[in-house]
């Protein structure tokens, strides 16, 4: 087909008008993410909110801008940029999140630990293992560095996470039975670890590795972890482990672990004890073990941990 002098006009008009079109857009578009990076970087709550939003909108196509702010912001606007960077997945950022590990507010530290960890960077890891071991960081930022770790996941992670649940106080002597404790006794100093302990262990749950079945086995056997909550999530953790432990060696260490939580003072650990037992794969050798802990559990003076007990042997398919 013959296309005359005027057409070809025509449509070389109308490429231009496109072509302006879209430029125009686009500069629109880089205006308004300049606009809310300002948002970003403000003290407006409602401006922030709505900055984040549009930004989370455009996604990794903000990602340059946003990593711009990361490294030229004030303390608030580094934080929200690095916690944004994370949520749009943008990894082209993890060398400048890596680097914010090392800004002098905690609050850009945590923010890198969370987008670090969301996005599973794993050459982040040996950065983040020293924060984890740091006892000179804020312990948020410790918390925040054990949640990363165990979003990253790896073998290589579960060291650093099972030395830090390990480094507790040692726990309290009771007193015999019938001798009244004496109220004049010194008082422990406050543990203050407790909550790291427990970001440590959910995150080897995480990480599911049978190699810190042992670590955690020996946490929970004999309550050797003073402190119950931390325990609770020692045996969760455990439970997460079993699912995974398919050599008998590891099955038996995690079931090992396990059944001494059975009997534990507390009840909340006694409970979820029972429920990651329903996780585990028995093997031959322990099923009478396993049968006869979950069977002195049903009897126990607890309401639930009687109930987890006899769901976990329906759920193993041992009867009475």
């Amino acid at each position: 087909m013959r296309v005359n002098k005027r057409t070809w006009i025509v449509l070389a008009v109308i490429a231009v008008v496109l072509i302006g079109a879209w430029a125009g857009t686009g500069i629109s578009r880089a205006r308004k993410t300049g606009k809310y990076l300002e948002d970003l970087a403000g003290d407006k709550p409602d401006k922030v909110m709505d900055a984040m939003a549009e930004l989370e909108m455009r996604g990794r196509a903000a990602g340059p801008a946003i990593a711009g702010l990361l490294a030229t912001g004030d303390a608030t606007g580094k934080s929200r940029a690095a916690w944004l960077l994370g949520t749009i997945g943008y990894k082209k950022a993890a060398d400048a999140l890596i680097a914010a590990l090392q800004d002098e507010a905690p609050e850009v530290r945590i923010a890198a630990l969370q987008s670090l960890g969301r996005m599973r960077i794993a050459t982040a890891s040996s950065a983040i293992q020293a924060l984890l071991a740091d006892e000179k960081q804020d312990m948020l930022v410790r918390r925040a560095a054990a949640y990363a770790l165990g979003e990253i996941g790896g073998e290589e992670n579960v060291a650093p996470l099972t030395k830090v649940l390990a480094d507790h106080p040692a726990p309290v002597p009771e007193p015999p039975p019938g001798v009244e404790p004496d109220p004049n006794a010194p008082k422990p100093p406050p543990d203050e670890t407790v909550d790291l302990r427990k970001a440590a262990a959910r995150a080897l749950g995480r990480i599911g590795e049978p190699s810190s079945a042992r670590a955690l086995t020996e946490s929970l056997r004999g309550a050797a972890e003073p402190d119950a909550e931390v325990r609770v999530a020692i045996a969760y953790a455990l439970g997460d482990v079993a699912a995974k432990a398919t050599e008998e060696a590891d099955a038996t260490t995690v079931l090992d672990g396990l059944l001494a939580g059975l009997t534990d003072k507390n009840g909340d650990v006694r409970i979820a004890c029972a429920y990651g037992l329903r996780k585990a794969t028995v093997p031959q050798s322990r099923q009478t073990a396993v049968a006869d802990g979950l069977r002195k559990a049903k009897d126990d003076n607890h309401y639930w941990v009687r109930q987890a007990a006899e769901e976990t042997l329906l759920a193993l398919r041992i009867t009475d």
